[in-house]
């Protein structure tokens, strides 16, 4: 899991790192520029409406991509060791495949300090699992048929989160249930 601590620290150990750069450079300030971006957009995930997390995702991608260039440019101008350079790289691709994974609706999660309030959807599914005890996403489905299954797991998935309910199972097996500590 990644939270904004992490990418405060991250963006500041890249400061850090930069300051060992030219002072007149353009690359010093480029890279910097390009972290606090970064840093901006990934905070921002935890409270972007679905409409525009797409489009923040995607800024997201690219600005990785530029500042992983940025980052071969500085490291080939020898100004500090190069396995300086390859850590932060490291941290930077960490966070790609997170976000790669948050796109594909894997089990990333992205920390968020205050979680927002259930949707009038998971509060009904909350209130389906209190009478069942336990449900599987088919059942959903014929509740919510307007709903796409996509949307109905990532619901589960904010649940699951918020350690309101449990997954429990494999493949075609999965079920979910009341969470044992809530």
């Amino acid at each position: 899991m990644i939270d904004k601590n992490h990418f405060t620290e991250l963006t500041s150990n890249l400061y850090s790192l930069t300051l060992l750069f030219p002072k007149k450079d353009p690359l010093r300030y480029k890279i910097r520029g390009v972290a606090d971006e970064l840093l901006s957009s990934l905070v921002s995930i935890p409270h972007c409406k679905s409409a525009k997390l797409k489009n923040l995702i995607f800024k997201i991608r690219k600005d990785l991509e530029v500042l992983d260039s940025l980052l071969a440019v500085a490291k080939s101008q020898n100004w500090v060791s190069a396995s300086n350079i390859l850590d932060i790289q490291e941290e930077y691709s960490k966070i790609r495949k997170t976000i790669e994974q948050f796109e594909e609706g894997e089990k990333a999660v992205v920390a968020v300090e205050t979680p927002p309030a259930l949707n009038e959807r998971q509060e009904k599914i909350l209130e389906i699992l209190r009478e069942k005890k336990r449900i599987q996403i088919g059942e959903l489905t014929e509740v919510f048929p307007e709903v796409s299954k996509r949307t109905l797991i990532r619901d589960l998935e904010v649940l699951m989160y918020k350690n309101l309910i449990e997954r429990k199972g494999e493949g075609r097996g999965v079920f979910y249930n009341i969470a044992e500590t809530s």
